[in-house]
């Protein structure tokens, strides 16, 4: 396995974010799995405010067309939940 850190001044993030070659994805770990989802979502609202400079509207839009939760991890203790975004219908003038 091969991947890239990149550090980008000036942003925040609370969960971890990453991108493969189809998509944007952030990662959110918590106990019950709907707070994992949660914080999986909301940082990904939060990347496309700040990295790709959407209005909340539109953002909220975007997530709610086209976001995929994914079930990352089931076993006690903690959760884990994956929102997953195509990069293909994110506007590319963006970190």
């Amino acid at each position: 396995m091969r991947f890239t850190v990149s550090v980008l001044k000036g942003m925040t993030a609370g969960w971890p974010r990453g991108e493969d070659a189809h998509t944007i994805f952030t990662i959110g770990n918590a106990c019950p799995f709907f707070k994992a989802v949660q914080h999986a979502t909301t940082e990904m609202l939060r990347w496309l405010l700040q990295g790709y400079r959407l209005d909340m509207v539109s953002a909220s839009i975007l997530m709610g067309q086209h976001a995929c939760i994914e079930v990352g991890n089931v076993f006690n203790p903690a959760h884990t939940a994956v929102c997953r975004i195509p990069k293909s219908v994110i506007p590319e003038e963006g970190t």
